[in-house]
């Protein structure tokens, strides 16, 4: 066993298994916290030197360390950190946090289209429970709304409506740009 885990036993079948504690968990995402918030705008921090901090690898092993530190200097110090793949990560420059929504968007988009698709395969709508029929219509409906507030045209009227007003709209007047009312 290695000598940073610790033995319990499985309460249900009785067998030892090895299981981190919460204290070393807690030194790890610690110790890449503390590296991160250090980190300057758009300056970029490889994989290796988060790896080398720790001694594990934070794109496997220790990747929940790395997301709890991430995570932790998002909510501590409004720092967002971007992903280069297979290489590190890079500290965002506020340009780029703006772009995190649209790419957002696009995948909700994408999702509600693919969810959509599996949700028109049922065969024998009327054999189902009238309970299970309405969450079906349920889920097809806000799908269909997520999927149409995620269209490019759509997108462009509400930016339209948010340049005139200089401010994040409240929901009710975004839902009121969106079925085109004035």
């Amino acid at each position: 066993m290695r000598s940073d885990a610790i033995r319990y036993d499985n309460k249900k079948g009785g067998d030892t298994m090895t299981k981190r504690t919460i204290q070393e968990l807690s030194i790890d995402s610690r110790t890449i916290y503390d590296r991160l918030v250090k980190v300057e705008i758009d300056e970029f921090i490889p994989y290796s030197d988060l790896t080398d901090l720790i001694g594990r690898s934070v794109q496997y092993e220790a990747r929940g360390n790395l997301n709890t530190a991430r995570n932790m200097a998002r909510r501590e110090h409004g720092m967002v950190f971007g992903v280069v793949i297979g290489e590190g990560l890079k500290r965002l420059k506020d340009e780029e946090i703006v772009g995190i929504g649209m790419k957002a968007v696009k995948a909700i988009g994408k999702a509600s289209r693919r969810a959509m698709s599996k949700l028109i395969c049922v065969k024998e709508f009327d054999k189902m429970s009238s309970d299970v029929q309405t969450k079906h219509n349920t889920m097809l409906s806000i799908l269909g709304v997520m999927n149409a507030i995620s269209k490019p045209k759509k997108i462009e009227a509400l930016e339209g409506r948010v340049a005139s007003a200089q401010k994040r709209l409240p929901l009710s007047k975004t839902l009121e740009a969106f079925s085109g009312k004035s």
